[in-house]
């Protein structure tokens, strides 16, 4: 039952997509993002429910976890912080043998997007 519910939730996210990715305010492309994580939380409420393991190959859960895990290794290891009252980056303490980005704040948005992204591929592959 969650499992259809993902799919229906991808179909709905599917149709909404070009406005979301089209429009000029984050508001919508946000909005995108909280309905493919909602897919993904019905789907793995889904596999709980029905006592199984996903159908998707091991490989493709690694290098799902490999992008997901780097990219927020980076946004917790951020170089610096935008000010916008002197409009500079004011550098941060931060390891430099990890990954980082530039700036923290603003990455996250992308970085919130981008793992809904790379879950939907996780449940696009269990329910194709």
């Amino acid at each position: 039952m969650f499992t259809a519910l993902a799919g229906w939730i991808l179909l709905v996210a599917l149709v909404y997509a070009p406005w979301a990715f089209n429009s000029r305010t984050y508001l919508l492309a946000d909005g995108l993002a909280a309905q493919l994580v909602l897919a993904g939380i019905a789907w793995i409420i889904g596999l709980v429910y029905e006592h199984r393991w996903p159908k998707v190959p091991v490989s493709t859960i690694l290098g799902i976890g490999f992008l997901v895990g780097m990219m927020w290794l980076g946004l917790w290891n951020a170089a610096s912080e935008f000010d916008p009252a002197t409009e500079r980056f004011i550098p941060t303490s931060s390891l430099n043998s990890l990954p980082s980005n530039v700036d923290a704040r603003n990455g996250l948005s992308s970085a919130v997007c981008l793992s809904s992204i790379l879950l939907t591929i996780a449940v696009a592959t269990d329910l194709a």
